[in-house]
């Protein structure tokens, strides 16, 4: 993202002491190094999100997340669910699981997964069901949804459109080297990000569709025995 390009906010951003929500707008003004941006919002205040912590208005990624939000509004239900105690611990005073951020792609994902995959169950268990995604397997839990969705078939990425990325592959949230838990040698060389759902498959169907005819043609091909001397021409006159 360049300066002067517009975006919209899609986590809580605190600076300055005010508060920018997700779904807010706003204008680039200066890049920064190590992803980070100073944003001028549409009320006025100056922001300072990462680059996960914005898209592009009118995306992919917003509308999902748009989504999330509307329908979490209607139910009343809030931005995060609670995490699961840690069934070792008596008094209850440790976290097994933590809480779910209902904010992020990945949760917006799962949810719009579930509710495009069964439209007429209550919204209320694709939020249940979303959380516990999130909760049992965390982002890596959309790939196991996504094919426990489709009957429980590996799904190829190359033709169907990963629910994470929407099918370029790379980590739609940007993230760090730090947080990927990259090399040190990673540091300061520029290198991609790949899905984490998709593992980095390219959704290109129009492509792999005709190597795929290509190469059944060619095993087609070897596989039939070759025809004697002559019976061909015969073939061809009583058509």
């Amino acid at each position: 993202m360049l300066v002067g390009a517009r975006i919209e906010l899609t986590a809580r951003i605190d600076a300055l002491g005010f508060t920018a929500h997700p779904g807010e707008q706003g204008v680039i003004q200066e890049l920064h190094i190590g992803g980070h941006y100073t944003v001028r919002m549409d009320n006025g205040r100056t922001q300072f999100p990462r680059r996960n912590e914005m898209t592009s208005p009118g995306s992919r990624d917003s509308q999902l997340l748009g989504r999330a939000r509307a329908a979490l509004a209607q139910l009343g239900e809030g931005p995060t669910a609670p995490g699961r105690p840690d069934g070792s611990d008596l008094n209850g005073w440790s976290t097994g699981t933590p809480e779910i951020d209902r904010t992020t792609l990945a949760w917006a994902a799962a949810f719009t997964l579930l509710t495009d995959h069964q439209p007429d169950a209550r919204p209320l268990a694709h939020v249940a069901g979303a959380d516990a995604v999130l909760r049992e397997e965390g982002v890596r839990g959309i790939a196991t949804l996504q094919s426990n969705l489709a009957g429980g078939a590996p799904v190829d990425h190359r033709f169907t459109r990963c629910a994470y990325c929407g099918g370029h592959g790379d980590d739609p949230t940007f993230p760090t080297c730090e947080e990927r838990g990259c090399a040190p040698e990673y540091e300061f060389a520029w290198h991609d990000h790949g899905c984490p759902v998709c593992g980095g498959a390219m959704w290109e169907p129009d492509w792999y569709g005709e190597q795929q005819i290509r190469y059944c043609g060619g095993l087609l091909a070897d596989a039939l025995p070759p025809a004697p001397p002559g019976r061909l021409a015969r073939l061809l006159r009583r058509a």
